[in-house]
């Protein structure tokens, strides 16, 4: 049977304080805009039983041995960063 390393902290390497990975924590304070994702903001019965969001997907790219899926992720960030108003328009 293998072992997986789990990662469960990480290392500043100027000040070498580690920093301890232990999952999301809420915020104390209201983020602005943060109402809009509201968990409350639709029921359940007003939601779709699934969506097809492949139409807003780039398409799968071959990396090779380049090992460029890093590169091809924040890429394809900054694009849909670039395009979110029209993304958000088709909503």
């Amino acid at each position: 049977m293998s072992k997986k390393a789990v990662l469960s902290y990480v290392v500043d390497r100027k000040t070498g304080e580690w920093r301890a990975l232990s999952g999301c924590s809420s915020s104390p304070s209201r983020i602005p805009g943060s109402q809009l994702y509201d968990t409350q903001r639709f029921s359940e019965e007003e939601l779709p039983p699934q969506v097809d969001l492949r139409p807003f997907m780039t398409p799968v790219e071959n990396q090779a041995g380049a090992n460029s899926c890093t590169a091809n992720a924040v890429f394809n960030e900054v694009i849909a960063e670039y395009d979110y108003e029209t993304i958000d328009s088709l909503f």
